[in-house]
């Protein structure tokens, strides 16, 4: 006789609600944004006058706690977040793809395996 899947899904919402989970979550976070702000470029706040390292301190780690499961977010939230990351035109100034948030995804899938 097969056997059937039931998803339980009041024992999901329990887990993905998981204080500990929400622990282990909050500290990998922390040790990505630490590493992208380690691996921000220095010199892209040039693109406006703004103080340097705007960008590099706007890197920070968020845990959201929802009624359905716990989220963990590594936030670059300065106004040129997407030319820092992707590259791109500012005025006449064509800024490098820097890729900082994808760095730090493969670091902390490479860190949790092992590699």
């Amino acid at each position: 006789m097969p056997k059937t899947f039931e998803l339980d899904l009041a024992g999901m919402r329990k887990f993905m609600r998981n204080p500990e989970l929400a622990d282990a979550l909050k500290r990998v976070v922390d040790r990505g944004a630490e590493f992208a702000q380690s691996i921000a470029p220095e010199g892209v706040d040039s693109l406006r006058d703004e103080p340097p390292g705007t960008y590099k301190n706007s890197i920070h780690a968020e845990l959201v706690i929802s009624h359905e499961r716990v989220e963990a977010r590594i936030i670059a939230d300065d106004w040129k977040a997407a030319i820092v990351e992707k590259g791109g035109r500012h005025g006449n100034a064509l800024a490098p793809a820097h890729h900082v948030l994808t760095r730090t995804l493969d670091h902390l899938v490479a860190d949790m395996s092992g590699g």
